[in-house]
């Protein structure tokens, strides 16, 4: 009995010191709460706000204040611990879980980690896991070498990059990640706003960095002149991107004020009228976008949202149909998720887990050959996901 006693203590106490470090960031969608499978993970990332997840060697790993590992619906109850930083002038003494992460993501080849000093102090950098070894962390750029602090870590095409935030200046700079460390990427240094995505249309890489658009390589990026045209055009303030994918239908950005722009016919065009919550009329804030299948229609695409100059409130997400062919963006329409006319959840599912709640992030993988599945960060209500198996989605199910 004493035995059982520690343990749910133990439990207690790690629940609670999870909820402490979690961060703020968030959404999600499925079935009824009395239907709700409670697994491992679902007391390890209740109330918390995942801010990155990325899968390496057949695991998915997640970062809230910590990272995690496993398979869906089963979590190591314990954070990974990480060795002694390159600078350690105790190189014996390990980071343990003590740290912070702030950035998550792999390739190929690697997986990498983005830690700080969760005291504050200016110390650890980013650590590399190989595929090769799959069980040992090394300390890859140590925190001096990096001059600043790393705020996020983005993939795009089996490569990994860095925001950094150099300690001297108030600017940003992208940063390519590889093996050998961090290279420097032409265009994008001493930027006055953060990246805050990738995408990658075969041949080049656009980088979505507050209002501007920039287009190039893994190694020079300029600012693309078609978008920049449509920033002229509109007032350059009016148009900040949030959100950045490439669909079947070509390159999408959000906005912050609710609308999605793609490339029809040889030029940007965008929703008609911003994504709203249909019974308020209110343009949200688009977070995230990801592209869903659907059974026997043309695939939707998901827009997760986020509070809007503090006076819309976050709504889960809106899941937005492409027009006819020619018109794909003009003509786009949407409808709130889990009301009339939306497919990916019933108004239950989406009731219980996503409703006005804003959307971190979403991530879709495959795991079979036609089977897939998807991720939602919810802010404040932890990791959920769903599957499709090449005919329907399920309802969504707390990580």
């Amino acid at each position: 009995m004493k035995y059982a006693a520690r343990l749910a203590l133990s439990a207690i106490l790690l629940s609670t010191t999870l909820m402490f470090f979690s961060c703020d960031d968030g959404y999600g969608v499925f079935s009824s709460i009395q239907e709700e499978r409670r697994v491992a993970g679902s007391e390890i990332f209740k109330s918390a706000s995942p801010s990155a997840i990325t899968r390496f060697n057949g695991t998915y790993y997640v970062a809230t204040a910590r990272i995690f590992s496993g398979k869906t619906a089963s979590w190591a109850v314990d954070p990974i611990s990480f060795p002694a930083p390159a600078e350690s002038a105790t190189p014996d003494k390990a980071i343990g879980t003590s740290y912070l992460c702030t950035g998550l993501a792999s390739d190929s080849t690697f997986l990498y980690a983005a830690l700080r000093d969760q005291g504050g102090a200016s110390g650890y950098g980013i650590f590399s896991l190989s595929s090769l070894d799959g069980a040992t962390w090394s300390s890859l750029v140590a925190q001096s070498v990096i001059g600043g602090s790393v705020e996020a870590l983005f993939e795009a095409n089996d490569r990994v990059f860095a925001l950094v935030k150099p300690s001297s200046a108030a600017v940003y700079t992208v940063k390519a990640l590889g093996a050998t460390g961090l290279s420097s990427i032409q265009g994008l240094e001493a930027l006055t706003s953060p990246l805050v995505g990738i995408a990658f249309d075969g041949t080049s890489y656009h980088y979505a960095i507050g209002t501007k658009l920039y287009t190039g390589t893994t190694t020079s990026a300029a600012e693309n002149s078609s978008w920049h045209e449509v920033q002229s055009a509109l007032g350059s303030s009016t148009k900040s991107i949030t959100s950045i994918v490439m669909s079947g239908k070509g390159l999408c950005l959000g906005t912050a004020d609710g609308f999605i722009y793609g490339r029809e016919n040889g030029a940007w065009r965008t929703t008609a009228t911003a994504l709203t919550y249909l019974a308020t009329g209110k343009a949200y804030r688009l977070t995230a976008l990801i592209e869903a299948p659907v059974a026997g229609l043309a695939p939707r695409l998901i827009a997760g949202t986020g509070a809007y100059a503090g006076t819309v409130t976050a709504r889960g997400y809106m899941e937005a149909s492409y027009g006819p062919e020619g018109t794909e963006f003009s003509a786009i329409s949407h409808v709130p998720g889990g009301e009339s006319g939306a497919l990916l959840t019933s108004s239950t599912n989406y009731d219980t887990s996503f409703k006005d709640n804003a959307v971190i992030f979403f991530r879709v993988y495959s795991e079979t050959d036609s089977g897939k599945r998807l991720f939602a960060s919810i802010s404040g209500n932890g990791l959920w996901s769903k599957t499709w198996d090449g005919m329907a989605w399920s309802d969504w199910q707390a990580e």
